[in-house]
């Protein structure tokens, strides 16, 4: 599978993704130190996704959100220890970041946005980015739960420690999304019951 054909990419994102180099540049560099192109295009290209549409019309914010949305889980690649990837995540979002002579300011912004997208999205006291990415990844995991139940079963859990499991996820991940999050969900839920 590769991006081009996968099917919650629109023509616009497409196009937004490969019109943008430092993307291609952040896409080449993650596919190439994924542990599993799987993850990747379950979860990273998804959860991209929805951080873009969640940016809004601002092209900047789009770019924005589209790297964090990129490198938000990429610190899984480098620790055994994942529950604190955020932070190894980070820092190397910033050191690529840096190095592509992305804004400063901005930089630091998906930075945090990075450290903070395990919180919840009713926070007020993080930023519109921190939110962005927090509904993304929750959303992303729902959208793929069938990905994730099979990653579950394929090491070692049974199929029902495996919903169980899932289920516990779905709902921790429902609570975590504001309303911009849940009316996001609503609305992939309502095109899919249209494909139907």
């Amino acid at each position: 599978m590769n991006i081009e054909s996968y099917k919650y990419c629109n023509n616009s994102f497409q196009d937004f993704l490969q019109s943008q180099s430092i993307v291609q540049s952040a896409m080449g560099l993650i596919k190439k130190n994924a542990k599993s192109l799987d993850f990747y295009e379950y979860h990273f290209i998804p959860c991209t996704k929805v951080c873009y549409d969640l940016a809004g019309d601002s092209e900047e914010d789009k770019l924005d959100a589209v790297l964090l949305g990129l490198f938000h889980d990429y610190g899984k690649f480098f620790i055994r220890d994942i529950d604190n990837h955020e932070i190894i995540g980070a820092e190397k979002a910033k050191e690529f970041l840096i190095s592509n002579g992305y804004d400063y300011v901005r930089t630091i912004e998906i930075v945090e946005a990075i450290k903070n997208h395990k919180g919840n999205a009713n926070d007020k006291s993080i930023s519109n980015l921190s939110k962005i990415i927090i509904n993304a990844d929750s959303i992303s995991y729902i959208q793929q739960i069938d990905y994730f139940l099979n990653y579950l079963i394929d090491n070692g859990c049974s199929r029902e420690q495996a919903e169980k499991i899932t289920e516990e996820k779905i709902k921790h991940n429902k609570d975590r999304m504001d309303s911009s999050g849940h009316n996001y969900l609503q609305s992939l839920i309502k095109e899919e019951e249209l494909r139907k």
